[in-house]
């Protein structure tokens, strides 16, 4: 073999892009999977904070100023938030189950008729050709100073034995469990809504916990067919999980501080949101393609006073925390001659036996039925239409004090 060199001309290309799409009638951000996978971020929430014009607070993500239950969420195109929460936020993703993120802070078509000031469709991955799978886990546990933070994350893809690869699997497994950095923590928190498991579910003061999988059928005669399920676990006692507020509301943390001392006894919120998606598409043509969907949203939110049940069988002792004080007291006026002596209590926090006054429990149940056809007749234009029906029911339960009406124990035990 001889070698031979041969020299080439420079050869420049040149690309040109417009910094305003004139054609685009929506101010909008994709992210790919691999833009995501680059991002050091948890979840959604996580990924679109980080873009221009939208704010991450205690509430939630606000977009161009907006209220954080204005936001519409989406998966796999249909909706994935809480109704009632007051945080916008409903069904937990993880980062690492999306493969795609649409953020449209502006112009939404009226295909988007839930969010008033951005729409966030985020789109599950598939699983691909061959088998691959990850395990990921992290924690601060090496320093007196930790918060005691956990993270624990397993995804695997596949395909399906015996369906000639047509048939894939997705599936992903978070855990993120925490005492965060406030410092006073509850000996264990407890949810009525899983009794049994309070160990398992609620090892720390924050508990997140999140579940994605995904089955898909391709094929040329029958197009694509999916089906995903994305559910999602939270426990903890912040305050801002659920949002009953005017519109002059303060941002503040959610940390319960005057029950720092007797977090015990404090509000435990239990956050438990299951979305399913069944979704059919296929290409009608090289210009026009179809797709129809139809999915179930059940989110449901209860707080109550660290799992205590709604009402006790019998009430021996006096419960509201405001009206009980064990600790050391100065008088303020020793000397009154009226007999009448007012008490400057010590430092405010709550730390006598009482509990919490909260009971509170909400579910928001949602069946949405979707079709859609679009027209690109070239790069610049495209029709689509389509319509939507959603059945909903919602439940709403408050009770103030819930330990008031049951039956009182008297010294004879009576």
């Amino acid at each position: 073999m001889n070698e031979q060199n041969e020299m080439l001309n420079t050869v420049t290309v040149v690309g040109r892009k417009n910094q305003v799409d004139l054609e685009q009638a929506s101010s909008a951000i994709s992210f790919s999977s691999d833009e995501i996978s680059s991002l050091v971020a948890k979840g959604v929430e996580d990924i679109i904070a980080q873009q221009a014009g939208v704010q991450k607070t205690t509430d939630g993500i606000q977009i161009r100023g907006a209220r954080v239950y204005e936001t519409e969420y989406l998966v796999d195109g249909i909706s994935a938030q809480d109704p009632l929460a007051g945080t916008g936020g409903g069904v937990s993703v993880s980062a690492s189950s999306l493969s795609s993120i649409d953020l449209m802070t502006g112009g939404a078509s009226a295909e988007y008729g839930g969010g008033s000031s951005g729409v966030v469709n985020t789109t599950i991955k598939e699983g691909g050709k061959k088998l691959q799978w990850s395990a990921r886990y992290s924690s601060d546990n090496y320093t007196p100073a930790s918060f005691n933070t956990d993270r624990a994350e397993v995804t695997l893809s596949t395909p399906i034995p015996g369906t000639g690869k047509k048939l894939t699997l997705f599936t992903s497994a978070n855990a993120d469990i925490s005492d965060h950095y406030f410092g006073a923590t509850a000996s264990q928190l407890k949810s009525s809504l899983f009794p049994e498991n309070s160990a398992l579910w609620a090892p720390r003061q924050s508990n997140d916990y999140t579940h994605t999988t995904k089955l898909t059928f391709r094929s040329p005669k029958v197009g694509k067919i999916s089906l995903t399920n994305s559910h999602s676990l939270k426990v903890n006692q912040n305050s801002r999980t659920l949002q009953i507020v005017g519109f002059d509301a303060l941002l503040a943390p959610g940390f319960q501080y005057n029950r720092s001392n007797n977090l015990d006894n404090a509000t435990t919120y239990t956050h438990h949101s299951n979305l399913t998606v069944l979704q059919w598409q296929q290409r009608l043509s090289p210009k026009s393609g179809v797709s129809f969907s139809s999915g179930r949203l059940f989110t449901n939110l209860r707080a109550d006073a660290n799992g205590r049940p709604f009402r006790s069988n019998t009430v021996d002792q006096i419960y509201d925390e405001n009206y009980i004080y064990t600790g050391a007291m100065d008088i303020f006026n020793p000397n009154d001659q009226s007999g009448t002596y007012y008490l400057i209590p010590g430092d405010g926090l709550v730390n006598n036996g009482g509990v919490t006054p909260i009971w509170h429990d909400h579910y928001a149940e949602e069946y949405t039925l979707k079709g859609k056809y679009t027209y690109t007749p070239n790069k610049t234009h495209t029709a689509s239409g389509g319509w939507e029906h959603a059945f909903t029911e919602y439940q709403w339960v408050d009770v103030f004090r819930p330990w008031v009406g049951a039956p009182i124990v008297l010294n004879d035990s009576t």
